[in-house]
């Protein structure tokens, strides 16, 4: 164990007091696993110092209102020891709603605090640690003799000679400006997006509206925030607390579960959806110029660099891209296979977009991409309504790279998909495993399987669950088996094989070579079948286990005979 020391507040600028926080060995491994390394220098050099949640809740509670960070108590704050000891960094991103104060009526402080008790109370006792740029960064808002201020100065009258920020200060907050991109974009930090302006907004008595009024995504900072937010992050890091903001209650609760407290987990999945898909710096760029600034002849170039350089960053780095379950369709499928087909994504090995809607277009993107990521190892687009077109767009991009798993599940390939995707198995002598459960393969794609078993040297593992598989397709694989020199798993749980193909396959198990598990639970295999591949299993040189589970196998007795027969016996079998 060892504790870390800060500095303690100087008049020229803020560096948190650290108060005797141990960092141990596996909180330390763990900060620095989460990238924590990117943040510690401008943690510890004061340029950006995060507030305690706790506080921010309850200066909610208390109807407060946020204020510069120059102007906050010490309390307010967590050293940098706390921070690599929190259980989650918070990072919020917000329109400014008056130019002088991002929230003067704190109607963005009541939203943000509600989602973070829900995030204190799903982690009792640990420290959450929150960026706010008004608070956590250094503003203009120094009167003449240097006092710090309520509100950013320059926006309004009587604020003659007002310093603004002092000289060390100033530097600090250039140095902060070159780690927001790492404070949005880092795959382990929340982004909570407080997209929804006030009812009275529009009311002139309530809110002093000039400079930038455009919407969140249609102003410049916003737009890059969530732009970094959408790069490399998991699905629930990403949240739109206008989804689920509360407003008319007094804290974090679900009347509609009789008014207990919102479980995390429920709160997440509300503010989740409509996350955007990541944006090629030049795609970013393009965009940029249609968004409002206050100052875009200034901001417009330096929002545009700080992009380019945190997706260089990012997806330099990246070794697994997960956007599953994010209501995506072919616009977002292209979005991502244009930043594979930039080059950026070098180290990337795993890539997965399950339970979208990609479609065939979308399909056919990423095929197009594909050869781009030439360390990508494992692609996963199950249950994305994807047809014929999109997996022989797939199989043609198959020879082009080094994918070890391909998983496509739950969508709606038929023979002729399947059978391009079964033709592209000897140009891709790394594919082991590939997963085609609950599409419309049919007899047609199991015989394409079949006839390339032979020249498939690395394939190992094989899913054909729920294809509408008679036996047809089941006799083809079975005269394949034998020639298959590495087929490890068979799965055909719930097709539509009878006796005559089981015992087809019965008389090819002793002649495999490979062959360790074979699933035939869920077909129409009777007592006959059964009891040939109950009497073939053992004679299989690797196989130990043969799943015949929910067949229309006999009564009881036949059972009971078959596992009997079975006892001791160095296959596992299932019924």
């Amino acid at each position: 164990m060892w504790t870390l020391c800060g500095g303690k507040r100087t008049k020229d600028h803020d560096v948190i007091e650290t108060r005797r926080v141990q960092v141990g060995p596996a909180a330390m491994e763990r900060w620095l696993n989460h990238g924590g390394a990117e943040l510690d220098v401008v943690l510890a050099s004061g340029a950006v110092s995060l507030l305690d949640a706790e506080w921010v809740v309850s200066l909610a509670k208390r109807g407060g209102v946020l204020s510069p960070r120059q102007s906050l108590p010490q309390e307010a704050f967590l050293s940098l020891p706390e921070v690599q000891t929190a259980a989650a960094i918070v990072a919020a991103s917000h329109c400014w709603l008056q130019p002088d104060h991002p929230d003067p009526r704190g109607h963005n402080l009541r939203v943000l605090a509600r989602a973070l008790e829900l995030r204190l109370q799903h982690a009792p006792g640990c420290r959450v640690a929150v960026f706010y740029d008004f608070c956590c960064i250094h503003q203009k808002c120094r009167a003449a003799d240097g006092t710090p201020g309520k509100h950013v100065v320059g926006w309004t009258g009587g604020e003659e000679g007002a310093v603004g920020r002092l000289p060390a200060e100033e530097a600090l907050f250039r140095e902060a400006l070159g780690s927001l991109g790492v404070l949005y974009s880092l795959p382990r930090t929340f982004v909570f997006m407080l997209r929804a302006f006030p009812a009275d907004y529009d009311d002139p008595s309530a809110y002093a509206r000039s400079g930038n009024v455009a919407p969140y995504l249609d102003r410049g900072w916003c737009f890059c925030e969530s732009s970094w937010a959408a790069m490399v992050k998991n699905k629930d890091m990403v949240l739109d607390l206008s989804n689920e903001s509360g407003e008319g209650s007094s804290g974090p609760v679900d009347e509609a579960a009789g008014g207990t407290s919102l479980p995390w987990d429920t709160y997440v999945a509300k503010c989740r959806q409509g996350r955007r898909a990541p944006l090629t710096p030049d795609a970013f760029a393009a965009l940029l110029e249609k968004k409002s600034f206050t100052n875009g002849s200034t901001d417009r170039p330096r929002v545009a660099e700080l992009y380019r350089r945190c997706f260089q960053e990012r997806f330099g780095k990246a070794a697994w891209l997960g956007y599953n379950s994010l209501g995506w369709g072919a616009a977002e499928a292209q979005a991502v296979a244009a930043v594979l087909a930039s080059g950026a994504t070098p180290a990337l090995t795993e890539l997965s977009l399950q339970f979208n809607s990609l479609g065939d277009l979308g399909a056919q993107a990423l095929a197009a991409a594909l050869p781009h990521s030439r360390a990508l190892v494992q692609l996963r687009l199950g249950n994305n309504q994807i047809g014929d077109a999109g997996a022989v767009a797939l199989a043609a991009a198959l020879p082009a790279t080094a994918l070890q798993e391909l998983r496509l599940g739950a969508n709606l390939i038929g023979g002729a998909g399947a059978a391009a995707l079964y033709r592209a198995l000897p140009g891709v002598p790394t594919l082991a495993r590939l997963y085609l459960h609950e599409n419309r393969v049919g007899d047609e794609g199991a015989i394409a399987l079949a006839a390339a078993l032979g020249s498939a040297p690395g394939l190992q593992h094989v899913g054909l669950k729920r294809n509408a598989i008679g036996d047809a397709g089941a006799r083809a694989l079975a005269e394949a088996l034998p020639a298959a020199p590495a087929l490890q798993t068979l799965d055909l749980e719930d097709n539509a094989i009878g006796d005559g193909a089981a015992a087809a396959l019965a008389a090819a198990l002793p002649a495999t070579t490979a062959l360790v598990a074979l699933n035939l639970g869920s077909n129409s295999v009777g007592e006959e079948g059964a009891w040939a591949l109950v009497r073939a299993a053992p004679q299989a040189p690797r196989l130990r286990e043969l799943l015949l589970h929910s067949n229309p196998i006999g009564d009881e007795g036949a059972r009971q005979a078959m596992r009997q027969a079975c006892a001791g016996g160095k296959v596992g079998v299932g019924f």
